[in-house]
């Protein structure tokens, strides 16, 4: 029963989006910071990402929990392993301990607390249901590397093209996250983007926003000057993991391949911003 019961905790913060998105904020973070981040500064900051992501996912699952009962029965919620009550608590505490965190470091970080922990939050409570469920992504993930440059006291003008990079990997990844629960949602009545899409298109319109950000860097080039090795490496790893993502769901399109997806694209946004920031940023 206790095995259970960690294990309805564990998948009550959404561990694998929530260990991506904490240890992008230590990648970055390490970038700020040339490698020589301060432990004590460095776990704060991380602590407060990893308090924002198991808030976010908590939230969701509190908000879902009818939804999941019908379609993912093995959801914590859903299963009855957590309360509904235990899962709003811990979202409301993990809420406040990122916020505590973000505060004991430079101002700024704080204000990108706030942003990054408020854009989840209303996804979860308001957005989700509707045709602007992709803008929380889209202003979280460009806010994820400024919540790390401020905590390193790093903060920079040369991040300003993060928002429009960070609004078409936002768009990406979100589509690829809910298309593998499209058809669920559906008959449970959800109208988000990728549900007015559909899927065909939403595939298309993922694929591409990934592509645009990748040319969008390109772009970027003459004006930033990329340096070193790591903006060209990240580049064409993202290219590959997206080809990998269209390949494998042109061969075995199945709902399977569109969590595969979701995992590729992810990945492939992660090297690209890595790589950009590396080059252009750090």
């Amino acid at each position: 029963m206790m095995g259970r019961a960690a294990w309805g905790w564990f998948r009550l913060l959404h561990p694998f989006p929530s260990a991506l998105v904490t240890a992008s904020s230590f990648l970055f973070a390490e970038l700020a910071a040339g490698g020589q981040a301060e432990p004590g500064v460095l776990a704060r900051l991380v602590l407060s990402v990893a308090c924002s992501q198991g808030a976010i996912g908590a939230a969701n699952d509190v908000v879902d929990r009818d939804l999941d009962a019908a379609t993912k029965p093995w959801k914590p919620i859903a299963r009855g392993v957590m309360s509904r009550k235990a899962a709003t608590l811990l979202a409301g505490a993990l809420s406040v301990g990122c916020l505590v965190f973000s505060a004991s470091l430079p101002m700024p970080t704080l204000f990108a607390a706030v942003l990054g922990l408020g854009c989840g939050l209303s996804y979860d409570l308001w957005l989700k249901r509707s045709r602007w469920s992709w803008l929380p992504y889209g202003v979280a993930i460009p806010t994820l590397p400024v919540w790390a440059w401020a905590a390193m006291g790093q903060l920079t003008g040369r991040l300003a093209p993060a928002y429009p990079l960070g609004l078409l990997l936002g768009l990406a990844i979100h589509l690829a996250n809910t298309l593998p629960d499209l058809d669920g949602d559906h008959a449970f009545g959800i109208r988000g983007l990728t549900h007015a899409l559909g899927r065909r298109r939403s595939l298309l319109l993922c694929w591409g926003a990934l592509a645009a950000a990748q040319g969008l860097t390109l772009l970027l080039s003459p004006l930033l000057e990329y340096r070193g090795w790591a903006y060209p490496a990240g580049l064409g790893i993202s290219v590959a993991l997206l080809l990998t993502a269209i390949l494998g769901y042109r061969l075995r399109p199945t709902a399977a391949t569109l969590q595969f997806n979701f995992g590729l694209i992810a990945l492939a946004s992660l090297a690209l911003a890595a790589g950009w920031l590396a080059g252009a940023v750090a």
